[in-house]
């Protein structure tokens, strides 16, 4: 991933008094980026702040139709939001006024999106026009807003790059193993910190979504160390996964073990190779699963696992945006 580069999409300058613009160029031609932002299945992988999630209750994409969703933020908070669309012009332009929900925070403003193509690069502008001075400094102030617009444009980005370069996952017929490969915008040297400092590793982990939380009471970074994480949903259940490290090679090699121990799981322990490399600017991510059994593999493979590590993969993805990109 590059650092943030300005786009021109508008000749006039924002007003200071009434606007705030946020701008990005992504790595994604112009079509999938008026996507993302106009197909819900889209949206609520990427829209808002780092560590929120959105689910939706009404979406009418087209002039005078409405978008009703709810944001949960990281501890729990539930923000309920109404946008109506006033212009929906594919794949350049859309026009938006985010308005009250009845019990919600009484704030109105305007927002224009434009999508400007820049041969296999798009240049986003989002500019937001608030009605008085003081609406637009108390949004800037109490809700962190460009720290809020930077983290979610974040997002935008590392979901672009996934729906680009999704998860492969490939499962041997002839062989106890299963391979799966990620590409990540990220360099090497940043997704080996993200799998290897677990203060890191806590913010990303898991297939549990927001709600939950993860837990790394120990992470002994060295040859025969020992590692454990547990995933604990919104309902209270506690996933607990661990094993130790056998081999140990920065920036590009770790191998350790990995047991589940949920009850009830009768998967055997697998011997986990990550491998990265350097490619396309960014980092390709391979993990090797082996099991000393076939029948060892198979109940992985029943939990339905394909859906699970693309999961851990996004949220890796989403982590290193905001991670690196926010810094």
């Amino acid at each position: 991933m590059t650092a943030p580069k300005p786009a021109s999409l508008s000749l006039a300058r924002p007003d200071p008094h009434l606007e705030l613009r946020s701008q990005r160029v992504v790595h994604a031609p112009q079509e999938l980026v008026f996507r993302a932002m106009t197909e819900v299945d889209h949206l609520q992988r990427w829209w808002g702040p780092a560590g929120f999630t959105t689910s939706t209750e009404e979406f009418d994409p087209r002039p005078g139709g409405q978008w009703r969703f709810t944001m949960r933020a990281p501890d729990g908070r539930l923000f309920r939001n109404r946008v109506v669309f006033d212009a929906i012009e594919s794949p350049s332009r859309i026009v938006y006024r985010q308005v009250p929900e009845p019990g919600a925070d009484p704030v109105s403003f305007e927002v224009t999106v434009e999508l400007g193509a820049q041969r296999n690069e798009t240049a986003v502008s989002m500019t937001f026009r608030f009605a008085t001075a003081e609406l637009r400094r108390r949004i800037v102030e109490t809700s962190q807003a460009e720290r809020g617009n930077r983290e979610t444009l974040n997002r935008l980005e590392a979901h672009l790059h996934s729906t680009r370069h999704p998860t492969a996952v490939v499962i041997d017929p002839d062989a106890p193993e299963f391979r799966t490969v990620r590409d990540l915008s990220a360099p090497v040297a940043r997704v080996w910190d993200a799998l290897t400092k677990p203060e890191q590793v806590a913010r990303w982990w898991g297939g549990i979504g927001e709600a939950g939380r993860t837990e790394v009471p120990r992470f002994e970074l060295e040859v025969g160390g020992a590692w454990s994480c547990i995933e604990r949903t919104a309902s209270g259940e506690a996933l607990v996964f661990g094993g130790t490290f056998r081999e140990i090679s920065p920036p590009s090699r770790l191998v350790f073990t990995h047991r589940c121990a949920v009850e009830g799981f009768e998967g055997g322990e697998a011997l986990v190779s990550v491998d990265l490399q350097e490619h396309d600017g960014g980092t390709r991510l391979s993990m090797t699963w082996g099991f000393s059994s076939m029948a060892g593999r198979q109940p992985w493979i029943d939990t339905g696992f394909q859906v699970g590590v693309g999961v851990h993969f996004d949220r890796l993805a989403d982590h290193l945006a905001n991670e690196w990109g926010g810094a």
